[in-house]
């Protein structure tokens, strides 16, 4: 309507004059504010924006029979039968978060059930992995592995073969379907423009929590984060799928069953954002 983008245009002039600003003193040198400033006005634009497009796309007008059509379960399949019979496919949108301790396997875990779920990705789709814990080409070699189901030391052995493997497998090189990143200082700014190049339908951050960003805006960790996993929702929305994986908090060591609300730095700001935790 006339009236929400008005609002519209309205939080867009205030969120650009801000940005304004900001680099106009950046460019003249005057030592007040920093690129991270303008980098974190740019979050808080994107995120602000987001809140108007919900607005304008609120209104549910679907009749019944395209109503019943567009809530029909479909999506990636986890591998793990167990996931597949209690959470089902995972649908555009979602978010998964896997949580144990340190050294529990929550990264191979992960490439596990994402090297299934790339399978049903189109040739012109890919799935984008920010690794900024552990050493990028150490978390490639594990997506490669449950791949194909192979050792590392089966892989070593004839390397030339398991590359025909994997490409008469899914139709296409490794290197064109993942597209994996490791960088410890990377901020979402930097995320998002990889998702708008590679168009990723499958997200994956080892560990999104690692991730730069929101500093200023937050007064404390806890509220960093609720912004950190808000914009990687946005993400979810706007191109398929996203899973992390977290640590779970001290009080969790030697516990069988983790409580939802014991992850490392938060108690229930994470867990908003979320559509699955594991």
């Amino acid at each position: 309507s006339t009236g929400e983008q008005l609002v519209k245009a309205l939080l867009e002039r205030e969120h650009f004059t801000k940005i304004r600003d900001l680099s106009q003193s950046l460019a003249e040198g005057d030592g007040e504010h920093s690129v991270e400033e303008v980098e974190n006005a740019l979050d808080q634009y994107r995120t602000e924006l987001g809140r108007t497009n919900i607005l304008e796309s609120s209104l549910i007008d679907l009749d019944i029979p395209e109503l019943f059509a567009s809530t029909a379960v479909d999506g990636f399949e986890f591998r793990m039968s167990s996931l597949k019979t209690a959470i089902g496919p995972l649908p555009k949108g979602s978010m998964v978060l896997a949580a144990a301790r340190p050294e529990a396997g929550k990264s191979t875990f992960l490439a596990s059930e994402v090297s299934h779920m790339a399978l049903e990705l189109p040739e012109d789709r890919t799935v984008l992995v920010i690794a900024n814990e552990e050493p990028g080409a150490a978390i490639k070699t594990r997506y490669v592995q449950a791949a194909l189901g192979m050792s590392r030391v089966d892989i070593q052995k004839d390397p030339i073969k398991a590359k025909a493997l994997f490409e008469s497998t899914h139709k296409r090189t490794v290197t064109d379907l993942y597209k994996f990143f490791h960088n410890p200082s990377f901020r979402m700014y930097d995320i998002r423009k990889l998702a708008e190049k590679y168009k990723p339908s499958i997200i994956v951050f080892d560990q999104l929590r690692n991730v730069q960003g929101f500093e200023k805006r937050s007064g404390t960790e806890v509220e960093r984060l609720k912004f950190l996993y808000q914009e990687a929702r946005q993400l979810a929305a706007e191109y398929g799928v996203v899973l992390t994986v977290h640590q779970a908090g001290g009080a969790s060591e030697g516990v069988d069953y983790i409580p939802g609300n014991n992850l490392e730095g938060c108690q229930t700001e994470v867990q908003g954002s979320l559509d699955v935790q594991i």
